[in-house]
């Protein structure tokens, strides 16, 4: 199974449980208040957080194979929500089978780049 979180970086060394539990509830927090700013981004929002986390990828194109709209930019997986109005930027490790989520961009916010920083 998948883990999911908000991360600001890759993983570092440290009291990795208790890491854990404040990012994954920092990722609840952020996609809560995405979906308060925009409602139509929460069924969607709350279904690829569902898939995700049931998830087992081993490779890139296992993601792809789940999520077609999905694509690699860099080391980040960048995942269409809502039927492309919303990205999500992620990086994934496949080894550890940890989740960051980095952004959850409008398209517009997405199409200016500054999240590749």
């Amino acid at each position: 199974m998948l883990r999911v979180f908000k991360g600001m970086s890759r993983p570092v060394p440290g009291d990795v449980l208790a890491r854990r539990v404040l990012e994954l509830s920092g990722l609840i927090r952020l996609i809560h208040c995405f979906s308060e700013k925009y409602a139509d981004a929460a069924l969607a929002l709350a279904n690829w957080m569902r898939a995700v986390r049931a998830a087992a990828w081993r490779t890139q194109a296992e993601v792809k194979a789940q999520f077609h709209d999905s694509d690699l930019v860099g080391d980040r997986t960048v995942f269409n929500i809502a039927h492309n109005r919303y990205r999500l930027v992620a990086y994934l490790s496949f080894r550890t089978q940890i989740l960051y989520v980095k952004h959850i961009l409008t398209h517009r916010e997405y199409d200016k780049g500054n999240w590749k920083q």
